[in-house]
């Protein structure tokens, strides 16, 4: 307890509580304050030297993707510093931000970063705000509809199945909430903001909307993000997307035939074809959110008067785990389920509980 010996007075014997509030009052401190240890070593003893299998679990990447990622996001206006006092090596501040975006639970808190780095929990959330906007700023050039020279070859290659014309593949997903956000109460008992993907034929996100409950049916999202009146998108050729059921029949969507036309033999065969082919857009949500798996829980609180500045930051969170997405597409980082350590118990136990089924 700290007491500041220079300003004081007295409040006579008559008042025992004003000299309890005044010395309150020139209190700095009530407890003695905690300084946490902090040491660099883990980074450049043991980080820099880990096996590339350890280092592709924790930064969810490899070192060559990791080093490119590490030189663009450098040059971002955001780790330039005016002041004589530099900032931690942009290195560090991406690991930090890589750790958080590909851990979720208890292993993206800020409290285990601080343990594992040797900083503090604020710094940490300065780290990562940092990374999120440097991101942020690539999204524009990362997440684009595609060009007249792109549309051309994805359109020749979707020929093969049959489908002239069609650009890609949008579908819907859910990410859930770590905290209660109110209103974002969803069908699966949870709290979830829903998430519309659109994709090309290589797992490329071209088109992103998030922010509405999870409770919304992707019908419903669609009618927010109507791409027949995006000038962007509506080029005036007779370009689609394919959908599952859940979408209505347009002149940008072909979804699948659902109620009793289904079970006619000619359609039977389209569905199978539309699921064939836009399979690849369920493949680019499961990749995303296994290799970066904060978006399983995240932990962005919703609440109070300051909603819209909340959702902004989810959704900026969102936004940045897709740019990482298509840069590491871009260089041919591919992520696969056993890149993350599975326990071999916990895969019989599955296999179990699937057989008793």
């Amino acid at each position: 307890m700290i007491v500041n010996p220079m300003i004081w007075f007295d409040c006579g014997d008559d008042d025992p509580i004003g000299e309890i509030l005044v010395a309150a009052d020139l209190l700095h401190y009530v407890v003695p304050q905690y300084r946490a240890p902090k040491t660099r070593a883990y980074m450049d003893q043991v980080f820099l030297n880990t096996l590339p299998l350890d280092f592709r679990q924790q930064c969810r990447m490899d070192k060559t993707p990791f080093v490119k990622l590490c030189e663009l996001l450098g040059e971002q206006e955001v780790f330039q510093n005016q002041s004589t006092c530099e900032q931690t090596p942009v290195c560090l501040q991406i690991v930090c931000a890589l750790e958080r975006l590909g851990k979720y639970g208890n292993g993206a808190s800020l409290g285990s970063l601080k343990r594992a780095y040797g900083i503090r929990q604020g710094t940490t959330s300065l780290f990562t705000a940092r990374v999120i906007t440097a991101l942020n700023d690539q999204a524009a050039e990362m997440i684009t509809w595609p060009s007249h020279e792109q549309k051309a070859r994805i359109k020749a290659d979707l020929v093969d199945d049959d489908f002239f014309c069609c650009i890609g593949c949008i579908d819907g997903t859910t990410f859930p909430l770590a905290q209660c956000g109110k209103t974002y109460f969803d069908h699966k008992y949870r709290y979830s903001v829903n998430d519309q993907v659109i994709c090309d034929h290589r797992r490329r996100i071209v088109g992103l909307f998030v922010g509405l409950p999870g409770s919304c049916a992707d019908i419903t999202c669609y009618g927010q993000i109507d791409i027949r009146k995006n000038p962007r998108v509506n080029s005036g050729e007779a370009e689609y997307l394919l959908a599952d059921s859940g979408y209505p029949i347009t002149t940008t969507i072909v979804p699948v035939i659902k109620g009793q036309e289904a079970r006619q033999e000619a359609n039977i065969r389209f569905n199978m074809c539309v699921s064939h082919t836009r399979v690849v857009n369920e493949n680019c949500i499961g990749t995303l959110k296994t290799r970066i798996l904060s978006l399983r829980e995240i932990r962005t609180q919703i609440k109070g008067e300051i909603v819209t500045q909340d959702m902004e930051r989810l959704c900026d969170w969102v936004i940045d785990c897709a740019v990482l997405h298509n840069l590491l597409l871009i260089r041919d980082d591919c992520w696969d389920a056993c890149d993350d350590e599975v326990d071999e118990g916990e895969l019989d136990q599955g296999r179990q509980v699937a057989e008793g089924e």
